[in-house]
């Protein structure tokens, strides 16, 4: 299964892709969600086709995006990877995007399976910055396991907190050559892969 490249020529509200082969979200404006969901979703829902090949989501700029499940007692940011059904074994580039006033997290990672956990394959988070959110910058759920690289993120005026890690040690937030911004990311400038509630 191939899905084609995303690139709504007007202003929309999210976008979500649910597996597939080389999938591109690029240059895209997602403003307002109205309810229900992320700005952008990458995710195994609904038991989808495995991500095969590399998926990028790049140059999009996320505004007041993200929403309430209700029925799920649950928020979710304006970026959302999602082990709905099945692990993510697969290598997702997220650059270059700017999420801004983000209704809940601005990046949340979360359901019951792992992520790149026995692979070769990685998830990698380039140039992203999260200016304001209504909740955790960054947000790492409970059940979730595995990996996420981050190379040069910065989270800055958010509600609660920059960076929220609740697995702990099972899901680890990997700095790369840029890492996240240490005067942006944490008071104190640690690792983040121990995740920072300042």
């Amino acid at each position: 299964m191939r899905y084609n490249t995303v690139q709504l020529p007007w202003l929309a509200d999210n976008v979500a892709v649910f597996g597939g082969k080389d999938n591109k979200i690029q240059d895209n404006v997602l403003s307002d969600t109205v309810g229900f969901g992320a700005g952008i979703a990458i995710s195994t829902r609904f038991n989808p086709a495995p991500f095969a090949g590399t998926t990028i989501v790049e140059r999009n700029t996320l505004i007041r995006t993200g929403g309430r499940e209700p029925s799920w007692n649950q928020d979710f940011g304006a970026i959302w990877l999602f082990t709905g059904d099945k692990p993510i074994n697969a290598n997702i580039i997220i650059k270059n995007n700017v999420v801004t006033d983000s209704t809940y997290q601005g990046l949340y990672i979360n359901g019951p399976f792992g992520i790149n956990r026995d692979s070769d394959h990685r998830v990698t988070i380039q140039n992203l910055v999260i200016d304001g959110t209504g909740t955790w910058g960054i947000h790492v759920n409970s059940s979730v396991t595995g990996a996420v690289y981050l190379d040069r993120v910065i989270v800055r005026n958010t509600k609660v907190g920059k960076l929220f890690n609740a697995v702990g040690p099972a899901f680890e937030l990997r700095e790369e050559s840029g890492g996240a911004d240490p005067g942006n990311m944490g008071d104190n400038g640690g690792p983040v892969t121990q995740g920072d509630r300042s």
